[in-house]
């Protein structure tokens, strides 16, 4: 409902993003911001996005709201994780697991694949009512927010969580970069 497509996972495309939102937000995409944003009309901003590579438009995303953000960097790879800013505390205390996760991923798959990382900076945001558990969006994966833990959890949680992660990181070569040709071709 944003955009003219074909939503079929063979046919990719560029995208050239733009969002106009309230001045206070936090928004990404997903490829790097350009530079600053743009100011608007004193109670709202505009973000403008570097051009995304080819991708399915499955894969396309902006996540744009009231947010939290805790940023770090792996290498040249600029790192961000997003949540409620309700949930800040909570973040704040996983945001050295989660990078540590992530980081160890990127240093896995890199060599794993012979492929470099592809999309410029790798976000990760946690969002109110997903209906699924994650989306491999490239760049911006999103995932149910109760992967923010809130009290004490097993460590059968912490290792979910670590493969859920490890999961949606892998689809940044095999689902994103590669993709299947239609909707059966799962795998």
């Amino acid at each position: 409902r944003v955009f003219a497509c074909f939503d079929q996972p063979d046919i990719k495309a560029t995208f050239d993003t733009s969002i106009t939102a309230p001045a206070s937000w936090e928004v990404v995409a997903n490829t790097p911001a350009t530079g600053d944003t743009a100011p608007g009309d004193g109670d709202t901003a505009t973000w403008t996005f570097v051009t995304t590579p080819r991708l399915s438009t499955y894969l396309f995303v902006v996540v744009a709201g009231g947010y939290h953000v805790v940023r770090d960097h792996h290498r040249d790879i600029p790192l961000g994780l997003f949540c409620r800013r309700s949930l800040a505390k909570y973040l704040d205390a996983d945001a050295p697991e989660i990078l540590e996760v992530t980081k160890q991923g990127l240093d896995f798959f890199e060599p794993a694949f012979g492929y470099p990382y592809a999309f410029g900076k790798y976000d990760q945001a946690f969002i109110p009512e997903s209906n699924s558990g994650a989306m491999e969006n490239a760049g911006c994966v999103t995932f149910n927010e109760a992967y923010i833990f809130r009290s004490r959890v097993t460590d059968a949680g912490h290792e979910r969580r670590a493969e859920t992660i490890l999961h949606e990181m892998a689809h940044m070569w095999f689902g994103d970069l590669v993709t299947m040709r239609w909707w059966d071709d799962l795998w």
